[in-house]
């Protein structure tokens, strides 16, 4: 709209000015009509945050979003599944928990990313009507079998505990006055000495212990019923046993003439009754091996207890306790960590997923490292009184991910040493239940003290003939494997060793094994690692390689191959060094017409028909020795994350390849782990919306209005 003297100018030609009353109009309408648009403004963005909540994970990595695999899983999840965390708002001294945030947002993402999983807080300090109204849901959802338990256990008290206590009653009775002061202090007299004193109170004692321990359980609001029935047959089982014992033993001294006639007279009557309650003990134990698995009673327990994850499925549950969600690394680190404080590691997504997993998949799948010889390399020891196994962390990865891993020595020969030496080894599987597993096949070199070993490669080529799928981790001066690997069109040269030229005055170590692969020839640190699909998410992560042998391609009919682990030439000259024991040698260099040039392939992928074959170098390079080394920077800053992630990372995705899992196949944020930002405070967050949005942003409008109206007045 014109203005009277803007009207006036167009009309005449002559400006005049506008009146206070005009300007006061003209300005103030637009100072209000301002203040409206950004107070609109305001109200809709906050109305937009909270009707349509969004999370944005700033940290680099990205460990506070949900992995590719974990997307993958769960967005075609098949059945209904309810996460609930059961963290304290508050811990022991009353300060805010700093566990509880973190799991709560990892909770919300798993049901942002899948329509099938729904999540709940509550806190079983401050909610106990919601952990009374979730036990209820698990007790009639999963709890079948909880109705058996508890017939058994008021049946058993009515009937079986009364005979039992007749039973073993009348025996006392019948053994009080026989004469036990008399008794001398030989083995014979000793042992006479137990046989009454047994009857007369040991047994009776235990029975009325089970009752005052059973009405004692009984109490609660919601009884353990299975750890009430589990107390029944351990007691059951002791008294079986002694009545078993005193049977043997009265058959034993039952015509000793050095036993007094009274004694000998007891013993000689009182076998039948002995073994009419060893009967009914054996009969009732009977009766609990037929009642089946109540798991619902170990749920109802974990439901009272504190920071717990409860990941809920419809047939079946798991319980995820902190030490699985916040992981202290500083028991595998020792040498490292001395005198530093390290944050626990936030494992929370890798917990759930498994948790998921196993719920959703009927069958694991199965892994078997296959060794030619020696002990396991996978078990996990006993941390850290036990160092595990020397592969124990390729193990716990697996296991994390829901694969059964299984170990085999092919030759047998270890439980043969084992054997020998009188301490047996655990049972290994057997070829049958290794044949639908894939094979991590390590190709060391085996022990020739009782002879050349039987090798590898024959049961390898059946194993991939019948359509398996295995990966090769080698070590220099072991089998080449041909008879397995030729027909992929893959061949291992394990009599040399890739190296790199080393400049002369410079083989002094370094802490850094990054800066020493400079200076032995035989580590490379690389990022790139083929183009292939279980390489391309590692792109760029580090990785060591140490002592690897040249592994090489050659046609082969029907076979799909691709070269990995190209060896850079960053270091200077590459080759495969044939006299491997002059690596350590000070005047180590490359002999023309006995070396073989680069460039070089550390490892190498086939795939042929239903079988796919993963060849790689060097074993060495997937020790724990090698995956548990710490990136200095980050140790710094309390925080463990490995100096060399790709290593685990190729290892991991390699064996979901050829288990013909791709899309588990991906990077996990962990492996670059940064710091998360802090959770803002309720605080503060109503200080962004109403002090910045509704009152700072619409006041500086205002007070601009109003200062460009004072610059303006006449």
């Amino acid at each position: 709209m014109m203005s009277n003297a803007e009207a006036h100018k167009q009309a005449t030609g002559q400006f005049v000015p506008e009146t206070q009353h005009q300007r006061w109009v003209k300005y103030g309408a637009n100072v209000a009509l301002s203040v409206i648009v950004v107070i609109v403004l305001a109200g809709l963005i906050v109305y937009l945050a909270e009707r349509f909540s969004r999370r944005v994970d700033t940290t680099a990595a990205g460990i506070y979003s949900l992995k590719p695999q974990t997307v993958n899983l769960i967005k075609d999840l098949k059945q209904k599944v309810k996460l609930v965390s059961l963290y304290t708002a508050k811990d022991a001294r009353q300060q805010d928990n700093p566990y509880a945030g973190p799991v709560r947002d990892l909770l919300e993402e798993y049901a942002r990313k899948s329509p099938n999983i729904e999540f709940d807080v509550i806190d079983p300090i401050t909610q106990p009507t919601k952990t009374d109204q979730l036990v209820s849901e698990a007790v009639q959802k999963y709890g079948g079998a909880v109705k058996d338990y508890r017939e058994f256990i008021d049946q058993f008290f009515k009937d079986t505990y009364r005979q039992l206590t007749e039973l073993t009653g009348n025996e006392a009775t019948a053994a009080a006055d026989l004469p036990t002061d008399t008794l001398g202090e030989d083995e014979r007299s000793q042992t006479i000495a137990a046989i009454v004193n047994t009857v007369r109170e040991v047994v009776p004692q235990s029975l009325t212990r089970l009752k005052e321990r059973a009405d004692r359980a009984l109490k609660p609001k919601y009884p353990d019923y299975k750890a009430i029935v589990d107390a029944i047959r351990d007691s059951l089982d002791s008294l079986s046993q002694r009545e078993a014992a005193l049977v043997r033993l009265a058959k034993t001294y039952q015509n000793d003439p050095q036993v007094s006639e009274q004694i000998r007279k007891y013993l000689g009557e009182s076998p039948p009754r002995h073994e009419a309650i060893q009967k009914l003990a054996d009969e009732t134990i009977k009766k609990i091996d037929g009642l089946g698995e109540l798991k619902v009673g170990q749920l109802q327990q974990a439901i009272k207890g504190q920071d717990l994850i409860l990941v809920l499925g419809e047939n079946d549950w798991r319980v995820i306790d902190f030490g699985q969600v916040w992981v202290n690394d500083a028991r595998d680190l020792r040498g490292f960590t001395e005198g530093r404080e390290i944050k626990p590691r936030f494992a929370g997504e890798q917990a759930i997923t498994t948790a998921i997993l196993s719920l959703a998949s009927n069958n694991k799948p199965k892994v078997a490292f296959i060794r030619p010889g020696g002990p396991p390399l996978t078990s996990p020891g006993f941390p850290p009184f036990q160092r595990g196994g020397p592969l124990s962390e390729l193990g716990e990865r697996l296991r994390g991910y829901n694969f059964e891993v299984l170990e085999k020595d092919i030759t047998g020969m270890w439980a043969m040493q084992s054997q020998m030496q009188g301490m047996p080894a655990a049972p290994e599987p057997s070829d049958e239940q290794i044949k639908d597993a894939v094979w991590i096949v390590i190709n060391a070199p085996g022990d020739t003290r009782m002879g050349p070993p039987p090798s590898i490669s024959p049961k390898l080529a059946d194993h991939l003939n019948a359509g398996g799928s295995a990966m090769v981790l080698t070590m220099p001066n072991a089998d080449n494997l041909s008879e397995a690997l030729k027909p992929f069109g893959l061949e291992m040269d394990t009599g040399s060793v890739i190296v790199h030229e080393v400049p002369k005055g410079e083989r002094a170590q370094s802490s850094d094994i990054a800066e020493n692969a400079a200076r032995l020839p035989f580590i490379f640190v690389i990022n790139e690692y083929g183009q292939h699909l279980l390489t391309r998410p590692v792109q760029s992560l580090d990785s060591v390689i140490v002592g690897s042998v040249p592994v090489k391609i050659s046609k082969a009919e029907g076979v799909t191959q691709t070269p990995l682990l190209p060896i850079p030439d960053s270091f200077g000259k590459v080759w495969a060094e044939t006299n491997i024991d002059s690596i350590t040698d000070e005047n180590f260099k490359f002999d023309e017409g006995v070396d073989v040039p680069g460039p070089m392939l550390a490892a190498a992928a086939a795939e042929k028909g239903n079988s796919r074959l993963v060849v790689i170098g060097s074993v060495q390079s997937f020790t724990d020795q090698i995956l548990n080394i710490p990136d200095q920077e980050m140790l710094r800053r309390r925080i463990v994350v490995s100096r060399f992630p790709g290593n685990g990372e190729l290892f991991t995705n390699a064996v979901f390849w050829l288990a013909k899992m791709e899309p588990m196949i991906a990077i996990s944020p962990a492996a670059m782990e940064v710091s998360r930002i802090e959770r803002m405070s309720e605080a503060a967050l109503a200080g962004w919306r109403v002090g910045v949005l509704l009152i700072l942003l619409p006041g500086l409008v205002l007070a601009a209005g109003i200062g460009m109206y004072f610059a303006r007045r006449d």
